[in-house]
């Protein structure tokens, strides 16, 4: 019987095809993973966005609330109505060459938020698909101070979040 003899360099010659093979599917594995985080990434960033515009709305009806607190009555159950996006009326109460009186101011924030709600916050997944904020006031006993109650609901990642926001204001 003849042995072989085969040099060091014969038996390490090269890869073979199966180990090229288990190394693409332990680089696939891996790029599959990282693919994963980056979308998890992707998704947790838009949340993220999408709360912080809610919450930017919220300081905004907070912020209007308490410059027109003397008209408190015409926010108080306030929903959005996404179709009511037409300036309710003939004028824009934010430039400084108009002057609106109270109950048109209140018209007019009221017609900002709409548009603001329907413009930076996707719509709520449930029967009508709309938005919502709503805004209920309750007046305090002694006559001097009232809580809103501003609540915020829009859809992210196909679920529904919420932002709530209780807010004192005392009036003059």
């Amino acid at each position: 019987m003849m042995k072989s003899k085969l040099s060091k360099a014969d038996t390490n010659a090269g890869f073979t095809l199966i180990e090229v093979l288990v190394t693409l599917v332990i680089l696939g594995v891996g790029l599959l993973g990282m693919a994963g985080m980056q979308m998890t990434g992707l998704q947790s960033n838009q949340g993220a966005y999408l709360r912080s515009q809610a919450n930017f709305i919220a300081t905004d009806v907070a912020d209007r609330l308490r410059a027109n607190s003397s008209e408190l009555d015409e926010y108080d159950g306030f929903t959005v109505d996404i179709e009511a996006v037409v300036l309710p009326t003939s004028q824009d109460c934010e430039t400084a060459m108009v002057s609106c009186n109270l109950d048109e101011v209140a018209d007019y924030d009221m017609f900002r938020w709409n548009a603001m709600v329907s413009d930076l916050l996707p719509p709520v997944i449930d029967v009508d698909g709309d938005n919502e904020l709503v805004i209920n006031i309750t007046a305090a006993a002694d006559g001097k101070s009232s809580e809103a109650n501003i609540l915020i609901r829009w859809t992210s990642m196909g679920e529904t979040v919420e932002l709530p926001m209780v807010i004192h204001i005392w009036t003059i």
